[in-house]
């Protein structure tokens, strides 16, 4: 052991040693060569920690070499600043950290999700920090936060420590330097676009960090952000593209439903988006000992259905929503941008829920999860929501061990929303029950569903067995569902769909049948809307699908969709994204110039959260300090009171009916609300104000309570 250990010493004293030679060598003391070698390093380090495999990596270099340097000139453009300043050592720290910071994030993100790290996440720290207890314990929050402290530490040390360029220093030569050799790298990277040795449109997000690096891909995310205008974009253009779908084929955009089946009353319309569903049983390799889900299985047997391709892979719910509800493309955006929070929280746009408006139905969303959540609390107005109940507004929420709330709540508010009008209704529903990331260890007490699984599918038995559980639940919530709407005397159209696959590592060879960004949908109605038809669709076309279907055709992209269906030419998506840049960034031609769609003004749940009575209870040791039991109507628990100057109160819920205060210091004149608040404690609504009827005491009353603090601080000085 003695001689292996003074062995590997001796090779180590050697190996510094030749490094020491090589740095002292005139060529690696210029600055320039050290940046280069620095973007070298950093490259091979981010693709190491994306890639999560050497072997991986060396292939990648084997077989994208162009790419390669791609991304080591990106890397090298970040360095060029350190160049123009004196503390060039301890800048050069700084980025390079930066750069090995993205890469470790990407593969934390990608162990837990699948999807890879964009700077589109940067913009969504709000929603991530509401779920970050999701994916990491207690264990792991608290190792990421030393490691984060010691690395910052760390690079403090080495900055101050780092060496300062002394004797006469040129800022303008080596920021013209600078310029110069930064120029000449976005003119290597832009030929590289150009000549196709990176992809510029990402159709898989994930397989395009794996091919075009994560530099590039992270940098792409960055700056390409919307939906770029088309180079043949004008007025002409876009009057031409609504001219080609106001004369397209009327068969195209015909109802299925037979004509005797035809009245006036239109049908209630509900869509229920499943949070990481699709059907099981196209898994090879996997046996189970029942069918997991019976009633989706039984629906997909004998109603409308098909492969429902959507864009995203393990996360991105957002993006599907946003496809099914606008009838856009996601593919025509930045790469791994999020519309939600981006250009929808400045704009509306064309949706379902206005084409359904425009029919007079009543249109409402629902949510078992926080309504900030992506931040549909402001999306869902530009829209076209009136109602948006959130997991804020739900009563008797059950959780799963992962405390996502169960999907059965759901039934229960979907039936509250068609009984809250009496014309037909438009509900829009997004499950939570199927989130990862899923538990490594056995946290179900009979996790009977697996049976066995194939050694070759590189999945854990336990996080598998969890997942089964959580949609063999999501499934008898279906059932439920159906039931309670056949019962209703209303006609009814019920869709429901996978919103992307679950995080396991699946390869398309996994599946018998579609891709992995394949889920699956259906259509089930308590009225005859013809003979069965499987149709695959793409996410942006469903909802357009549907109309067809009833014989709606509102709305200039259902109708463009309506015209196309199921196809997908070339014509028909540089049409759609033709419409898209003029809708939502241009100059709206196809409008006549003015948006049409007015924000809604959104209400929130369907009982009305109330303050009845206020018992104030005085602390008789404290001068101005009250306990209260806040009764009224409605509460949850994420009910919360505030004064009204915006002070929040520590706040126990107890029932639906009573919240208690603990011991608070309340004025004269002081007022009371009770404000239904997210996890990030922002206000989606709150009630009227509630004068608690506290009065200044009078002129001898005060005098005395004067005296009274004045000893009191006497002697408490003593």
């Amino acid at each position: 052991m003695g001689y292996v250990v003074s062995r590997m010493k001796k090779w180590f004293e050697g190996l510094k040693a030749r490094y020491e030679k090589l740095m002292e060598k005139p060529a690696m003391q210029n600055p320039y060569v050290q940046a280069v070698i620095l973007s070298f390093i950093s490259t091979l380090l981010m693709e190491l920690l994306s890639k999560r495999s050497l072997i991986r990596l060396i292939a990648w270099l084997f077989t994208h070499p162009l790419a390669f340097l791609t991304n080591v000139l990106i890397c090298l453009i970040c360095y060029l600043p350190c160049l123009c300043i004196r503390h060039k050592n301890a800048a050069f720290g700084f980025i390079f950290t930066f750069l090995l910071a993205i890469g470790v994030i990407d593969c934390m993100v990608i162990s837990s999700r699948v999807t890879p790290f964009t700077a589109n996440d940067l913009r969504i720290l709000n929603t991530v920090f509401t779920v970050f207890n999701k994916y990491l314990s207690p264990v792991q929050m608290v190792l990421c936060g030393l490691l984060l402290a010691a690395s910052l530490i760390l690079l403090f040390l080495f900055m101050k420590k780092a060496k300062v360029i002394e004797g006469p220093f040129s800022h303008v030569k080596h920021i013209a330097a600078a310029v110069l050799i930064g120029l000449a790298a976005f003119g290597g990277i832009r030929i590289s676009m150009d000549q196709g040795f990176v992809e510029t449109k990402f159709a898989n997000l994930r397989g395009a960090y794996q091919d075009n690096g994560l530099a590039y891909c992270f940098s792409s995310s960055i700056f390409n952000v919307g939906v770029s205008k088309t180079e043949d974009y004008s007025s002409e253009k876009v009057e031409e593209v609504v001219s080609a779908i106001d004369t397209a084929e009327p068969e195209a955009a015909a109802s299925v439903v037979p004509e005797e089946e035809e009245d006036d009353r239109q049908p209630n319309v509900i869509f229920v988006q499943l949070e990481s569903f699709f059907n099981v049983n196209r898994l090879k390799g996997v046996e189970f000992t029942e069918n997991p889900i019976p009633n989706l299985t039984s629906l997909y047997e004998n109603c409308h259905t098909g492969l429902l391709s959507v864009p995203v892979i393990s996360a991105g719910t957002a993006n599907t929503e946003f496809e099914v509800l606008t009838g856009m493309n996601t593919d025509d955006f930045g790469p791994g941008e999020y519309p939600y929070q981006s250009i929808l929280r400045e704009t509306t746009a064309e949706s379902m829920a206005y084409n359904l408006s425009e029919l007079g139905y009543s249109t409402h969303a629902m949510h078992n999860n926080t309504g900030t959540f992506y931040g549909r609390d402001v999306v869902y107005s530009n829209l076209g929501f009136e109602h948006f109940t959130s997991v804020e507004y739900m009563q008797n929420v059950e959780r799963n061990a992962l405390d996502w709330a169960k999907d059965k709540v759901l039934t229960r508010y979907i039936n509250e929303a068609l009984d809250s009008t009496d014309n037909e209704d438009f509900v829009f529903a997004v499950s939570v029950q199927g989130h990862g990331e899923y538990p490594d260890e056995d946290v179900l007490e009979d996790p009977s569903l697996l049976k066995s699984v194939d050694m070759n599918l590189e999945i854990g038995e336990f996080n598998f067995a969890y997942y089964l559980e959580q949609i063999r639940e999501m499934d008898a919530f279906v059932g439920e569902l159906v039931e309670s709407l056949s019962q209703r005397d209303e006609k009814t159209v019920l869709v429901l769909y996978g919103d992307h696959l679950p995080g396991f590592e699946f390869e398309e060879e996994d599946l018998s049948t579609g891709t992995l960004y394949d889920t699956e949908y259906v259509i089930w109605t308590n009225f005859d809307i013809g003979e069965r038809q499987v149709v695959d669709l793409q996410a942006y076309q469903l909802s357009a699908y549907v109309q067809t279907l009833l014989g709606d055709s509102n709305g200039l992209l259902a109708k463009l969709h309506q015209a196309n269906l199921p196809g997908e030419t070339e014509e028909y998506l540089d049409a759609l994204k033709t419409l898209e840049y003029d809708m939502l960034y241009g100059e709206k031609s196809c409008w006549n110039g003015v948006n049409p769609y007015t924000a809604a003004a959104i209400s929130y749940g369907y009982d009305p959260i109330t303050i009845t009575d206020v018992q104030l209870i005085a602390d008789p040791d404290a001068l101005g300090s009250y306990y209260m039991n806040i009764h009224g109507t409605n509460f949850t628990s994420y009910s919360v009171v505030y004064l009204e100057d915006g002070t929040l109160l520590d706040t126990i819920y107890v029932d639906e009916s009573s919240l208690f205060v603990p011991k608070t210091e309340l004025l004269p004149g002081s007022k009371i609300c009770v404000s239904q608040s997210s996890k990030n404690l922002e206000t989606l609504s709150h009630t009227d104000f509630y004068d608690l009827g506290i009065e200044a005491p009078a002129e001898e009353e005060s005098t005395a309570i004067t005296r009274i603090i004045q000893n009191a601080s006497r002697i408490t000085a003593r």
